[in-house]
């Protein structure tokens, strides 16, 4: 099973949320388009770039072709019930955090070295920005809502067991994916492959590599 590359871009510090989408749509844009399960054969069409400063990730994804459900509105909630877009980002071979958001800019933020998660406390997540098309409002799939985009911003501080994280190396590990456990239409799908028999996105040994752009 072969595994991914992909390079995130600096760019420069935007003011606003809707700059970082224009900077991010610039760069090159990447695939969540792998089906690791046969049985969960649906899959949205699912575009996403990444982006850097010295002080932040910054994330856009943009969903078609999906029955949009969101209903979940708190911090560190279901969200991956929900139509949701994920980011898994290990800066060493410790642990890894992982960023989940719903259509509705809900989000989770987790710590852990594999399926036992630490939710991280949501006021330390302040910095953490999440806007989507779709605003704040729960989407029903009864509203035959089928896209949407989704810009965030993760600040590195929110990084709590790495105090004054710096992209200090060329290179590091990480996966992107697309779910909905409880959408009309279940589906588990990724950016690099994962090998395992059912799904399960919380394995590290199957994240791709994130060179990091100068």
């Amino acid at each position: 099973m072969g595994s991914k590359e992909l390079v995130i871009s600096k760019i420069k510090k935007p003011q606003s949320m809707m700059e970082t989408a224009s900077l991010l749509e610039a760069l090159e844009a990447h695939q969540i388009d792998t089906i690791n399960w046969a049985s969960y054969s649906v899959k949205p069409e699912v575009t996403f770039h990444i982006g850097h400063d010295e002080e932040a990730f910054y994330l856009h994804f943009e969903v078609r072709k999906e029955e949009v459900r969101a209903v979940t509105t708190e911090i560190n909630g279901e969200v991956y019930e929900d139509s949701c877009c994920e980011f898994f980002f290990a800066p060493d071979d410790k642990g890894y955090y992982n960023l989940e958001m719903n259509a509705i800019g809900a989000f989770l933020f987790g710590y852990g070295a594999g399926r036992d998660r630490e939710r991280i406390e949501a006021e330390k997540l302040a910095g953490i920005k999440v806007f989507t098309s779709l605003g704040k409002s729960p989407v029903e799939p009864t509203e035959k809502v089928s896209e949407y985009t989704i810009t965030a911003k993760l600040p590195f501080e929110a990084f709590v067991h790495h105090p004054g994280f710096k992209l200090d190396k060329d290179n590091y590990k990480g996966n992107f994916f697309k779910c909905g456990d409880k959408t009309p239409k279940m589906h588990f799908v990724t950016w690099n492959p994962i090998g395992t028999e059912t799904p399960d996105y919380h394995r590290p040994e199957f994240f791709g590599s994130l060179v990091i752009g100068k």
